[in-house]
């Protein structure tokens, strides 16, 4: 084929094509379109990050709440009733049921309710009173069971409850079993 343009014309615009060096190799219109696709990309990454931002803020003020929660019903256990302890773990349990089981509140229900337990059954003769306390253990089964003692019969577990984590088992042994010794 042939140039129009005198010959060192063309050899110079050859030379000007081989000078210019696109990032990561690119040529063309993907020159253009790369920044383009970088932006739409970081526009997406920021958008995850700040959902996940505010997910873990609302996760922050959940669990405050909840702390603050366990922290008011300390404050007044040793004055409240057996009922109204059950009545306020009852509902940190519905307001925060993930929650209550990730970090274990049924360890500080157990805390609160144990003397008030030990108090209900001190002189306790199984034989003359078998339902004493019968009614109060089973409403606060269900706040003090671990997840696993649901799944204990599927597991092998000990068949208790659910093991050394589970607070109602922990009920059980420290109040229940003694006088049955």
């Amino acid at each position: 084929m042939f140039c129009c343009v005198p010959c060192c014309a063309c050899n110079s615009v050859d030379l000007l094509d081989s000078s210019v060096h696109l990032p990561n190799g690119l040529h063309g219109d993907a020159a253009v379109t790369h920044p383009q696709d970088t932006a739409t990309l970081l526009a997406a990454e920021k958008t995850r990050l700040e959902a996940e931002a505010a997910r873990q803020e609302a996760a922050l003020s959940r669990l405050a709440n909840l702390a603050s929660d366990v922290a008011r019903t300390a404050a007044h256990a040793p004055t409240s009733s057996l009922h109204h302890l059950r009545d306020a773990y009852a509902a940190m349990q519905s307001a925060y049921p993930q929650e209550y089981i990730m970090y274990s509140i049924s360890s500080a229900a157990l805390a609160h309710a144990l003397p008030h337990f030990a108090t209900l059954m001190r002189g306790w003769a199984p034989l003359q009173e078998p339902t004493r306390g019968a009614e109060e253990f089973k409403e606060w089964r269900g706040l003090l069971e671990g997840e696993g003692a649901k799944h204990a019969v599927l597991s092998g577990a000990d068949g208790l409850g659910g093991g050394d984590e589970d607070a109602y088992v922990a009920l059980v042994l420290e109040v229940l079993l003694p006088p049955i010794r």
